[in-house]
Formats: C-alpha cells, structure tokens, sequence
C-alpha cells in the first residue's frame, strides 16, 4: 500500500530547504523520488534546448518548450509517472491550470495511487486529495504531523482586514469616464496556427473585468494586444486610450497609462531596492531610483505602503520579502501612479491562502473606490473576487473566439 502525505507551507517557509529536510526526514531515496515544481519543469526545457533532449518531440511531436503552461504541467507529470520511481513531490500540482487540465491532473494521480508514494506541498487547502492519510505543519520549517485532514485544513483559517484608499481618492482627481481599449474583429495568427479569430472587446474606465480562457486560449496574445506589444496589432481596428495602433505613438505612449504585474517580474528586481524605493519607481517606471520624488509623490508612496500594512518594512530590501509581500508591493507599485487601466496576470499564483485573500480584497477596494479600469486574469475561481464583468475566450481549433457576460 502507497503512502501519501500532505504537507502545509506558507509564504514565510523556506521551500530549498523544506525540500532538502524532506528527504532525511522520510528517509526518501533520491534515485528513486523525483520533484514536480516550476523549478524541474524550467530545468528540463533548458535540456532541450542545450542538450538536445529528445524525450517529448519523440513522445508528443513537440518540445515541452513548446507546450502551453497547462501541456507543459500535465505531460511533464505523465513523465514522471511512467518512471520507476518510488515517490514524487508535487509542489502545488494544480496552480496555473485551467479546470479542464486541474481534474486531467487529478485523474492522473488517482490512476497512479496504489503503486506509488506521492507528497503534495500545499499553500492553500482548496484541494486535498482524499487518498492522503497523514498531514504536517511545515509553516516555520519544522515538519509537525497534525492529525487530521480537518485540522489541516484548519491552518490555512484567514483574517479579513479593512482596506481604505480614500486619502489617495482624496487627494487626486477622478479619472474621466472613458473608452482606454476598443478593439473589433481581431485575429492574430503565428504561421499556420490561428490563436484568436475576431475577437471584439471595449474596455471602459471604471470596469471590472475577469478574463478566463484555456490553457493556450489566447490570453496572453491578447493582453499584448492592449499593451501594445504585439506587432500583430499593426493593421487592426484597435484603438488604445484614443489613439489607433500604428498611427505614429510608440509603445511608451500607451504604457503610462497602464500598471501592469504578473508574479514572474518579481524575478526582475535582484538589486538592493527598498520596499519605498520600489513603490516610488513605479511613478516613473525605472527599476532603482534615479529621479528624487516630490513631496507629494512621498507622501503617496508613504500612503501606499500604509494600505499594504508594510510601514514597519519601508526599509527592507525587496528580495527578502516574502512571495506575498512582494506581489503585494508590486501592485501597489503598478498602482502608485493613478493608471487608467491596471492589468493583473495570475497574480495569486504562488501565494498562500492568507496573502491570497489579502491581495483579492486589495484589488476589490481599487475597483469599488477607484476609477482605474481592471483587468485580472487567473485559471483559479476566486469566489470573493468582485468582477462586474467576465470576457472569455473560447479555445477553438480555427483560433479562440470569445463570449461576455
């Protein structure tokens, strides 16, 4: 009989050495037992690409480079079942996958369960396989065995807090009511693959929209459709803050109307920034601080920090945040100057159930007391997220097509 574990983490702990304490504390065969993280998955992609691995364009006809997120998780677990290994240690499987891939996943582990040992590392209690017969507490880096799933469950319990941003309201002006994105009929192909297929979207100031899709739906195409990044918006009827694509602005002219963030910048910022410091870029979008700020920019930087709940850290350096803090302090910094449209791309990945729920009330506040437009994107359900509107693509084989409601 296989032995499987769940194990509770937060953003506080640290995972190298959990990982590391894994094997000598369950006396684990490193030949034998093999990782399933972001971390493995982006190793073995460099293999294709330095060392020519072959093992899925033989498998699949394709490279797992190649793969959308969602392909490159479930076929990477399918090789590993197919191994002789006696265990594997999934970090977070289901994150980053659409529901479609999440219960594929499922499926996968299930079919398996009987013949091999599997460890799952949690942030969040919103999946915990029944098959699980024993749970540890590893938020401050000790394993501690709790005795049940319930109790389990029951460490991941969340506070609500109040959130006001009404001193920023205060003292700057409303944003006016306006079209920041219109875009008819858009198609975007890449050879002979067609990804979006007249996809027609208007994005007003003041809105709150959710965008969901499949893995390899489209999403991020269409996200650099309305950063402006996509050359594939050249020639199409799409017009950004009042100026049609290709009539002559260039990318910065559309970007100072934008505050953007997705948790892979945070591998951006490996310098000595302080948290303020941080904050204060995002008025000029530089990375270090080069121009000094106003009086005014400090005290909405100050007021910035303040609303993170981070004052007594103003001083710490960026890097040693945890993940939660740093997502927190890089939508304040994608916040901090007043953007027309903030743009949020799976910002909850990684984060544990607490910095979850902090971050969604955070974004919840910016929509309810703020003209700024809201575009957030996730494969995850968020069930307190307050989105007045969903924009879906529909992945299709002749390119996404896309339903409101």
């Amino acid at each position: 009989m296989s032995s499987h574990l769940a194990i509770g983490i937060n953003n506080h702990s640290d995972y190298l050495k959990l990982i590391d304490q894994l094997f000598s504390v369950f006396s684990l065969d490193k030949d034998t037992t093999a990782i399933y993280d972001k971390k493995r998955i982006d190793r073995f992609i460099d293999e294709e690409a330095i060392h020519d691995d072959l093992t899925f364009v033989k498998r699949y006809g394709q490279t797992l480079q190649s793969m959308s997120s969602g392909q490159q998780k479930i076929h990477y677990v399918k090789h590993l079942l197919n191994k002789s290994l006696n265990t594997i240690i999934l970090d977070n499987p289901l994150s980053h996958l659409d529901p479609n891939n999440q219960q594929e996943l499922r499926n996968l582990l299930e079919e398996k369960e009987q013949s091999i040992n599997l460890i799952f590392i949690f942030n969040q209690s919103n999946w915990i396989p029944a098959y699980c017969t024993r749970f540890y507490n590893a938020f401050d880096n000790e394993f501690k065995e709790v005795n049940s799933i319930d109790q389990f469950q029951n460490l991941f319990t969340t506070t609500k807090r109040l959130i006001n941003l009404g001193q920023i309201l205060n003292s700057d002006q409303e944003l006016k009511s306006e079209v920041l994105v219109d875009m008819k009929d858009i198609s975007v192909s890449y050879g002979n693959k067609k990804v979006l297929d007249q996809v027609n979207w208007c994005i007003k100031s003041g809105e709150f929209w959710e965008l969901r899709g499949a893995n390899g739906s489209g999403k991020s195409t269409l996200l650099t459709m309305i950063t402006g990044e996509n050359p594939k918006a050249f020639g199409q009827d799409l017009h950004l803050f009042g100026i049609k694509k290709g009539s002559g602005e260039s990318v910065w002219d559309i970007k100072k109307h934008i505050g953007y963030f997705t948790p892979s910048m945070t591998g951006f910022f490996k310098g000595y920034f302080t948290v303020e410091q941080m904050i204060i870029g995002g008025l000029k979008d530089s990375i270090g601080l080069y121009i000094k700020p106003s009086k005014l920019e400090e005290k909405l930087v100050s007021y910035w920090i303040s609303v993170i709940d981070m004052n007594d850290k103003a001083d710490t350096y960026f890097v040693d945040l945890s993940l939660g803090e740093q997502c927190l302090v890089m939508t304040a910094r994608a916040m901090v100057k007043n953007p027309k449209l903030l743009i949020l791309d799976e910002p909850t990945a990684g984060l544990d159930q607490q910095s979850n729920q902090l971050f969604i009330q955070l974004v919840n506040t910016i929509a309810k007391q703020h003209q700024t437009a809201i575009v957030y994107v996730s494969h995850k359900r968020e069930d307190e997220l307050a989105a007045d509107s969903l924009f879906e693509l529909i992945l299709q084989e002749a390119g996404s097509t896309y339903q409101i409601r």
